[in-house]
């Protein structure tokens, strides 16, 4: 045998002549393939300057040098171009690429792709699928598809599947965040606190939450909807009383829902909605001013920080524009201390100790505060259309 069988590294015989030529050869290709690194695999030719000591894998087909093999690996040395055949298990970094190949008989393929038999991936601290991870995303993952399925019974599992996911504290997020292009539409969750809410955005800017499932009592609010602030602030007596009036002039449509009824009458929806708060002091008046012009039937939701006989919670019903009619009190928790009447609310025009509510033919819903002190109100109002 005049080489060795793995590299082909040439051996010096007995009583051979020039024994240091046959050692420096077999010193230049151990130099050439110990601790393997490339410039490049994309050459099927070799460069036109290369540097001595120049390695490169050559693209098929190779051509251009005697040395330049198909997927040879050759190095610049001594002038001149010598060619290694791989052999399988053969690893390769590529410097242009930053990446790991190996020789699998056939070709080069990613190191990863011959280790077959690997069962663990342990503390990785980035992983790209398909695209590059970074510090913010550690995990990205670019694809169209994606499955998890749970391992059988027969497998060794227990055949069910559950994706878990844990946040710090109640104040943290835990969330899934749905995009387009980039900017969220809909998020679904634990956000800033147990509670499971469902929000969605036009823009990924400015949000509206439109389902929040408490987390004690299992109980669905819609913040977007009447009904929400119906089950909020009546209880099941004055929700049965506010549903009749409404009836009685023509505004609701019940339906059940979870063994609960609520308001389903969309009506409400098509002109608009306003919120907000209003300190009102004592013999002082204060105006809502109604979305859109004509004749509107709006639905206000009052609350306050009151407590005792002056304590107004409930709902208001009335209509404004040219032919405004007397607000009517669709429920309250309290109606002892509510008047209603039309026209202008300047302060002192209703009766003394009563709140007092009124509409005009300037579209404005007015409410008069004369309970002796200063009371903070809270609204949400609800209009139809003309």
């Amino acid at each position: 045998m005049d080489t060795t069988p793995n590299l082909n590294l040439p051996l010096i015989a007995h009583k051979q002549g020039l024994r240091a030529t046959f050692h420096d050869e077999a010193l230049k290709s151990l130099d050439a393939l110990v601790m393997l690194s490339v410039i490049d695999r994309d050459l099927s030719s070799p460069p036109v300057s290369p540097a001595e000591g120049d390695r490169y894998i050559v693209k098929s087909p190779g051509s251009g040098d005697p040395a330049w093999i198909s997927n040879h690996v050759v190095v610049f040395i001594d002038g001149g171009w010598r060619g290694l055949a791989p052999k399988v298990g053969w690893t390769c970094y590529l410097q242009d690429e930053g990446a790991l190949i190996a020789w699998d008989g056939a070709a080069w393929v990613p190191a990863l792709d011959l280790l077959g038999g690997m069962t663990e991936l342990q503390n990785v601290s980035l992983l790209g699928v398909g695209t590059t991870a970074d510090a913010t995303n550690p995990f990205s993952a670019k694809l169209n598809n994606a499955l998890w399925a749970a391992k059988t019974a027969a497998e060794g599992g227990d055949g069910n599947l559950r994706y878990k996911m844990s946040k710090e504290s109640a104040a943290k997020t835990l969330s899934l965040l749905m995009q387009t292009n980039f900017s969220g539409r809909a998020e679904i969750g634990l956000t800033g606190d147990d509670d499971f809410h469902f929000k969605v955005s036009p823009d990924g800017t400015n949000w509206s939450e439109a389902i929040v499932i408490d987390r004690t009592s299992g109980k669905v609010s819609l913040p977007q909807t009447v009904s929400a602030f119906i089950e909020t602030l009546l209880d099941d007596a004055n929700a049965a009383a506010a549903r009749a009036t409404l009836g009685a002039v023509g505004l609701s449509g019940d339906e059940t829902v979870g063994g609960k009824k609520t308001f389903s009458n969309q009506a409400f929806f098509t002109g608009g909605s306003r919120s907000g708060s209003m300190t009102i002091a004592d013999d002082a008046a204060a105006t809502i001013s109604v979305p859109g012009t004509g004749t509107r039937y709006n639905l206000l939701l009052l609350w306050s920080t009151l407590t005792g006989a002056t304590y107004i919670q409930g709902l208001v019903w009335c209509r404004t524009g040219s032919s405004p009619n007397a607000p009517v009190a669709v429920a309250l928790h309290d109606a002892t201390n509510f008047a209603a009447t039309t026209g202008v609310l300047t302060g002192t025009t209703g009766t003394d100790g009563k709140i007092t509510f009124s509409t005009h033919t300037d579209g404005l819903i007015y409410i008069e505060n004369r309970l002796g002190g200063s009371r903070t109100f809270y609204y949400q109002l609800f209009t139809s259309a003309s």
